[in-house]
């Protein structure tokens, strides 16, 4: 039997059972249904389910990983613990979340980062007091001399013990005494000034 036999456009070889004619390289004798292709056969043709079944179990496996240059979901759901970003080098890359029309990332829990978050850095947007212009108003003094009501200011709000010095008048000591964030109280300064301090 030979390819001639047969009114087929650009057939190069013909295999029936064990009786193969032309140029060959593998003989193919069974057509497979088997959708795991555990075989790994040369000799089996498998059928359009068996592939459909075999793809889907493959994208659909928990024990397997995929790797692609570029992948768009309509939605991904990750159940591990854990989601990282790498780049080529081992250095890490930026994961960047695009949202449009005032879409939201919601996070279900209290989100922690791995750095100390500042204005420029934090993972929501936020202003802080430290960045502002404008000083918070922090003590009340009274003078020692006329009994007038003067505003004091603290002048190095990004450190943990801070210091405050009068804000309207500049005859006033620059330097006050040092205050904790923490509960009020009343003390005098080293100037005689009774002042409302927080410490």
């Amino acid at each position: 039997m030979n390819a001639e036999a047969f009114d087929l456009s650009g057939l190069q070889e013909l295999s029936l059972g064990s009786n193969a004619q032309g140029n060959f390289g593998a003989t193919i004798n069974e057509f497979s249904t088997d959708g795991t292709l555990a075989d790994n056969s040369d000799t089996a043709l498998v059928t359009e389910r068996a592939i459909k079944t075999y793809v889907d179990g493959q994208l659909g496996g928990g024990q397997n990983d995929l790797s692609v240059n570029s992948l768009t979901a309509g939605s991904v759901t990750i159940t591990g613990t854990a989601m990282s970003t790498t780049g080529v080098s081992g250095t890490d890359v930026n994961l960047s979340i695009g949202t449009q029309n005032n879409g939201i990332v919601t996070f279900g829990a209290q989100t922690q980062i791995g750095i100390t978050p500042t204005a420029a850095n934090d993972i929501v947007n936020k202003s802080y007091v430290d960045a502002q212009g404008t000083p918070t108003l922090q003590t009340l003094s009274i003078d020692d001399v006329d009994l007038s009501l003067k505003r004091r200011v603290i002048t190095n709000a990004s450190e943990l013990i801070q210091k405050e010095s009068a804000f309207f008048d500049g005859t006033d000591s620059a330097e006050g005494f040092e205050i904790i964030n923490g509960t009020m109280q009343i003390n005098i300064d080293k100037a005689g000034d009774l002042v409302i301090e927080t410490t």
